[in-house]
């Protein structure tokens, strides 16, 4: 299997972030009706904009296998109408590597969708052209090849997860800088799973573990405003924002531990045991009930680096929010377990990682500049971009988490 870099000849290499709006609507039945053309390779009609390295990220295929299968006298050049093959089997079959079909069922949304397909609500969409979690039933929404993510089950290493998706551990730990010992994982842990580039297929077998929001009722919005931050009184949250000296403190959870902690909110263990007396003695020991502060002041003012608070407004959706402070979904919901999502209700909107979407004229020097980090700190998390100087609008670029950062407002 290839794990490396995509390659485009002709010049087109890179990625390109996903917008392209496939599939065909479909009658709900117990048994989902054939899809057209299943079994051939899947055919898409160029709209305007469109490119090869748009769809390499979508399908999972590198340049070079699109080019074998497609007569192009130049490969920079498409043209709106025309017939693009992508040498990918068209599918219904879940699979962790390659893209399939799914048609929408009765009570589905992004999130959930995503939650069962080990993906992303947010690559969905881009996938789709859609925007909010909501989704159309009967709808065949096309699942993107990746990137994936894991959350770590009990008994669980690197070189498990890296055995379900055929890659090397050494490919996850690259992906996955957060992780210092591939042989210890905490329960709950995201682990990310970058695109594979013309693999295999590997099929879905079991259902992975999730953080799914217990009410978000919101109804998307079409339109990113900007971010308001209200001086009424927030109601109460899942995630504690009282204050000892003007840090956070969290009451412990079920399964939290220190790492728990240090990945929320971008602070090492050693930070947090400073600030901690009784934890010194052994820290493995938190229990349920503990009152723990966290090293980081309570501020309501966003930043690309820590953790701050945001309060919920009115048609605000997980999908919303992360997409604003740049982040996927799931690490925000992750951040507020058992959080409504509700309007007025006070969400932590966690350290890291987030995932920017890049705009034109964007490098990876500019990205870089705006998280106050180095363009080989971003070419390590994103092993698919083969050049700092060339990213396409649209390209997601993964910024892992940072400990004990210093606050990077956003501009």
């Amino acid at each position: 299997m290839k794990t490396r870099s995509i390659l485009l000849t002709g010049g087109i290499g890179l990625i390109m972030m996903l917008s392209l709006l496939l599939g065909t609507g479909a009658t709900v039945a117990e048994e989902a009706p054939p899809l057209e053309g299943e079994g051939q390779f899947i055919k898409v009609v160029v709209q305007p904009g469109d490119s090869l390295a748009k769809y390499a990220p979508i399908y999972g295929v590198s340049g070079s296998a699109m080019l074998a299968v497609n007569n192009l006298r130049n490969p920079d050049i498409l043209y709106p109408g025309q017939t693009i093959i992508i040498p990918v089997i068209k599918t219904r079959t879940p699979s962790l590597t390659t893209p399939f079909y799914y048609t929408v069922q009765a009570g589905d949304t992004l999130t959930s969708i995503g939650s069962k397909f080990h993906i992303d609500a947010d690559v969905i969409a881009f996938a789709n052209g859609t925007v909010g979690d909501t989704v159309i039933l009967g709808k065949t929404y096309i699942i993107p090849a990746g990137p994936h993510r894991e959350y770590v089950k009990r008994g669980e290493h690197l070189g498990i997860i890296a055995a379900r998706y055929n890659v090397t551990i050494d490919f996850l730990m690259r992906a996955n800088p957060s992780v210092a010992n591939p042989s210890q994982l905490l329960i709950g842990q995201r682990i990310n799973i970058p695109i594979i580039y013309d693999a295999k297929p590997i099929p879905i077998t079991e259902t992975p573990l999730a953080f799914v929001p217990e009410t978000p009722t919101a109804t998307p919005t079409a339109t990113t405003t900007a971010v308001v931050f209200p001086t009424r009184t927030p109601k109460p949250t899942a995630t504690s924002i009282a204050a000892s000296n003007n840090f956070i403190t969290v009451v412990v959870r079920l399964n939290e531990s220190l790492l728990t902690y240090a990945l929320r909110y971008g602070v090492s263990g050693s930070a947090i045991l400073a600030v901690n007396p009784k934890l010194q003695v052994n820290p493995d020991l938190i229990f349920p009930g503990d009152i723990v502060t966290i090293p980081v002041v309570v501020s309501f003012t966003p930043s690309r680096s820590t953790p701050f608070f945001y309060t919920v407004q009115p048609g605000d959706t997980a999908i919303t929010i992360a997409s604003r402070f740049e982040m996927t979904s799931d690490t925000l919901i992750a951040a507020n377990p058992k959080a409504s999502f509700a309007a007025d209700t006070t969400l932590l909107v966690p350290a890291g990682p987030h995932v920017y979407i890049a705009q034109p004229g964007d490098t990876l020097a500019i990205i870089a500049a705006k998280y106050l980090v180095t363009v080989d700190f971003l070419l390590r998390a994103n092993p698919s971009i083969p050049s700092p100087d060339v990213v396409f609008a649209g390209q997601r670029v993964f910024i892992p988490l940072r400990i004990d950062a210093a606050p990077v407002p956003f501009n």
